[in-house]
């Protein structure tokens, strides 16, 4: 849809501002999670240390929810305009 409405500058900043906060996910969930998720399934934290990586887990993963739901909120936003 971004390069139908490419000429609306409104539209475009919208569609712009929705794929940045997908792109956002994806770096988080590749960047952050997945190496996390490794680590916690293999075991290879030390115990000592598990309750504050799951608080920092549970942290950056509301933030990467608020930011999906920003992109689905600005997707809808764009093809309702």
């Amino acid at each position: 849809m971004l390069w139908l409405d490419w000429s609306n500058s409104a539209n475009r900043i919208i569609w712009l501002g929705a794929a940045g906060c997908f792109l956002a996910v994806f770096a988080i969930t590749m960047g952050y999670f997945a190496p996390s998720n490794t680590a916690l399934a293999a075991k290879t934290i030390p115990v000592e240390q598990v309750s504050g990586k799951l608080d920092t887990w549970l942290m950056i993963h509301n933030f990467r929810i608020v930011l999906a739901i920003a992109a689905s909120a600005l997707g809808v936003l764009a093809v309702s305009r």
